[in-house]
């Protein structure tokens, strides 16, 4: 295996012209909102008539047309200003210029264990779905969006996963009475990935589970939408392509690794977005209810923790930034527990909890779910749920994405030795047998959900510790933290970490940090960890 965080160099550039008609047939994206790349060659359209080998990840560099002098070097403009040029020239013939880099090696190392994990997974799911009949993701009380009531906002990719490509974009359903456009998310396959279109469905089998059982922990599923290769438009035009699309209501940009660095300084702005300032007290959540978002309600800072204390204080004036700080990484942990509990009440483990896919969820007067529409008070304040299930695993019913050995993880946030969900012990046949009663019972005695509670401590000391909400410091200290076996209180002596916030109430923060990321026959669940006295702990 390649060390943690492994580069490997990218080697030599070059540029080849393409004659081409319009429609083009190509699907284009940019890379953070510059350039213009190949993400797909539509089969059968005229790029793929042309005959040469155009690649996804082919940049377009320059735009002439035949015939004339002036040609556009757009090698260093913006993804929109590409496609304003592409639409104000009016000839139908064009001369694309496409530089490639060809590469010696990938660019970051191959896990190949967690690539034999996916095929093992996309054989049993497989093998699953033709036991259950054919139409086994077409069962799923999942809505169908119509394509054309979705559009993409010029085909801006928001981001790029191990297999799929997110964008922005408007749902106008022509069923609905005049309520308009709703913002969305829309995320589809990426073609380069092998086994990408498998991976997507079974995100779509686990998103529609959590949006039936776990609505609250995580961003609101709308359905999702099957473009035929018949109805398919263009990317560049705002249309969806062939394909599967996922669609997720839009509520909000905002990820907690954005409030990073976290100190005294940005306290009291996430204090006040959370709404933790308000003093009203009104009781605090029960935490052995059920997760109803969002936590912080007019109550303020009582409204996120558990059990009331009579004597516990208001919440601090917004001068006492070390106390601010100390009660937005309370309530932050205290939401991202609430979310994780959601989830494995459900059966689903997450896999890739991390500051990035934590979004500060802004709530509407309305929340439409594949089932259901949630009303929400006006002016409730942001709370954070959890996005991103492309690496989830449904462990209680079907058991998609889920099985023994290694696994996806981000190693930044997982135990160097536990990338399982199940360890190799268990046979591969038993899992792809398993009845739900059986599931339950691997359920019980490897307790797979634990997997996120490390990640869940990983955030935990990044909220506490300045030092490590830096990303490049967090292999030190899970090195430094495997050295120590585990035995947070050693690699704390080791590394010197300084965390005023964990210090608070005798070491509270500390405690529950500990719990969190030891051995997972020790580790605390989200139950017991929202139990903690770390969330008793006054915030002064």
């Amino acid at each position: 295996r390649a060390p943690r965080g492994a580069r490997l160099n990218v080697v030599e550039r070059y540029a080849f012209d393409v004659p081409i008609e319009r429609p083009l047939g190509l699907a284009l994206v940019d890379k953070r909102g510059a350039g213009a790349y190949v993400e797909e060659v539509t089969p059968g359209l005229n790029a793929d008539r042309t005959g040469v080998d155009i690649r996804p990840g082919d940049q377009i560099v320059e735009i002439s047309i035949p015939g004339e002098f002036e040609s556009y070097d757009v090698e260093e403009w913006s993804f929109d200003d590409i496609l304003d040029l592409l639409r104000a020239i009016e000839s139908n013939e064009l001369v694309l210029t496409f530089a490639r880099d060809e590469v010696v090696n990938q660019a970051e190392a191959l896990d190949f264990e967690q690539m034999s994990y996916w095929q093992r997974r996309r054989e049993a799911d497989k093998k699953r779905a033709k036991g259950k009949g054919a139409d086994f993701f077409d069962k799923l009380d999942v809505r169908m969006l119509a394509p054309r009531d979705i559009r993409i906002d010029n085909a801006r990719a928001l981001g790029e996963g191990s297999f799929g490509i997110v964008y922005r974009g408007q749902w106008d359903p022509s069923d609905t009475l005049g309520q308009g456009p709703v913002d969305v998310v829309a995320k589809r396959a990426n073609k380069r990935v092998q086994g990408a279109e498998e991976l997507l469905e079974a995100e779509l089998a686990i998103s529609a589970l959590a949006a039936r059982e776990a609505a609250a922990s995580c961003a609101a599923f709308v359905g999702c939408a099957v473009v035929g290769a018949e109805e398919e438009g263009q990317l560049y035009k705002g249309e969806l392509n062939a394909g599967l699309w996922l669609v997720w209501e839009f509520a909000g940009s905002a990820t907690l690794d954005g409030f990073f660095p976290l100190a005294e300084a940005t306290a009291a702005d996430l204090a006040a977005r959370l709404g933790l300032l308000s003093g009203d007290d009104d009781g605090d959540a029960d935490a052995d209810a059920a997760p109803t978002p969002p936590p912080p309600r007019k109550g303020g800072l009582l409204a996120v923790f558990s059990k009331a204390s009579p004597e516990r204080a208001p919440p601090p004036p917004a001068s006492d930034a070390g106390a601010l700080l100390r009660l937005c990484v309370q309530a932050v942990m205290s939401q991202l527990l609430q979310a994780l509990r959601g989830l494995h009440r459900a059966g689903i483990v997450h896999r890739d909890v991390k500051p990035s896919n934590m979004l500060l969820y802004e709530p509407t007067q309305t929340t439409t779910t594949t089932t259901t529409t949630t009303t929400t008070k006006p002016g409730a304040p942001p709370y954070f749920k959890l996005i991103d299930l492309g690496a989830a695993a449904e462990c209680l019913q079907e058991g998609i994405n889920y099985g023994p050995g290694a696994g996806p993880c981000d190693p930044n946030f997982c135990m160097l030795d536990e990338n399982f969900l199940l360890p190799d012990a268990v046979r591969e046949e038993e899992v792809a047998a398993a009845s739900r009663a059986d599931l339950k019972r691997l359920w019980k005695r490897h307790e797979p959900y634990k997997f996120d509670l490390f990640s869940a401590g990983v955030v935990l000391m990044q909220l506490g510790c300045p030092a490590l909400q830096s990303p490049a410091q967090l292999p030190d200290f899970l090195d430094a933290l495997a050295r120590c076996d585990y035995d947070l209180a050693r690699c704390r002596e080791e590394l010197r970490l300084d965390a005023p916030v964990l210090d608070a109430g005798g070491g509270a923060g500390w405690e529950l940090a500990a719990g969190l990321l030891c051995r997972r026959e020790k580790r605390l669940s989200a139950q017991q960890a929202l139990k903690h006295a770390f969330f008793k702990t006054s915030a002064r």
